[in-house]
């Protein structure tokens, strides 16, 4: 938070785990920062704990879970083969890496 008071950004990203979101949600919507969460993982339940923190705090919030450029690439692709393929049934399987956290 003393960061937050010191710097007054616009926006903050959010990377972090669910857990940590939520905290760091109530926490800046409350001091009247906008968030990018790219977070993962979250619960419909937790999705809207996070709206309803930010729409009773009347802040903005982006949540882009897969906003690498592969992954935009791969939407796009997948939407213009339902339309072109539509005859067709296919599937899309996602893969992450299993990485430890310290």
């Amino acid at each position: 938070e003393e960061i937050i008071l010191k710097c007054r950004p616009d926006v903050i990203v959010d990377f972090s785990k669910p857990e940590a979101t939520l905290r760091n949600v109530d926490i800046i919507s409350k001091m009247k920062v906008n968030m990018v969460i790219g977070t993962t993982g979250f619960s419909e339940l937790e999705l809207k704990k996070i709206k309803k923190s930010t729409y009773i705090n009347n802040t903005g919030i982006v949540h882009a879970p897969n906003i690498t450029l592969g992954v935009n690439v791969l939407m796009i692709l997948s939407k213009l083969a339902s339309i072109l393929l539509n005859n067709y049934d296919f599937e899309i399987s996602e893969a992450h890496f299993n990485i430890i956290s310290s």
